[in-house]
């Protein structure tokens, strides 16, 4: 009897400066029970610690429902992103997607394709799987089942160690963050999360 054997990519043996790679999967964006973008492919981009960006050609978004921002960012591997907003049920979701109109000659092939936060709209799918946003604001790179992290922007566990310092005072920390002197005066080190108890 045989097993399928599947293999998951590691976000960390993606490059930098990032790859642009061609996706044949079908990737669909859902906000208010609507379906804001349906592609039967586009690109990824792919880069280290990061879970891939999915870019879909402009002509599978519904833009009826998006305004343009004037919010601007600038990338130094792939150019400037301009973006936009969407109008939900619930009001204005301030920008939900961006694009590179005239990136790099490295990431041309992404040139006006869209790409969505996965955690602006109500659900994103890669082949019918619904993606897991990356966390933090800045990043919107869709987590599937075929990677693995850890990823960018995930808070660390951080487990907090109580110690006491040379004149008796309590005190916890971090026990993942770099130690750094006490400005209490207490003679211990200290980390960011460090305080008296």
């Amino acid at each position: 009897m045989t097993e399928a054997i599947t293999t998951r990519e590691s976000v960390w043996s993606y490059p930098r400066p990032p790859r642009v790679e061609p996706v044949v999967a079908r990737l669909q964006v859902v906000h208010d029970g609507q379906m804001l973008a349906d592609a039967s492919g586009g690109y990824r981009v792919l880069e280290t610690s990061h879970p891939p960006c999915y870019y879909l050609p402009q002509a599978s978004v519904d833009w009826s429902r998006l305004e343009v921002s004037p919010t601007r960012t600038f990338c130094e591997f792939k150019g400037t992103a301009r973006y936009w907003s969407l109008h939900s049920d619930n009001g204005l979701i301030a920008v939900v997607c961006w694009a590179y109109d005239d990136p790099v000659a490295s990431h041309a092939a992404i040139a006006g394709l869209v790409s969505f936060y996965a955690g602006g709209v109500d659900a994103c799918y890669v082949d019918g799987e619904q993606v897991q946003a990356q966390s933090g604001r800045f990043y919107g790179g869709w987590i599937t089942s075929a990677i693995k992290g850890p990823f960018k922007g995930e808070r660390r566990n951080r487990r907090l160690v109580n110690f006491q310092s040379n004149n008796g005072r309590r005190h916890e920390q971090s026990d993942r963050l770099r130690a750094q002197p006490c400005r209490t005066g207490c003679g211990a080190r200290r980390e960011r999360r460090h305080k008296r108890l």
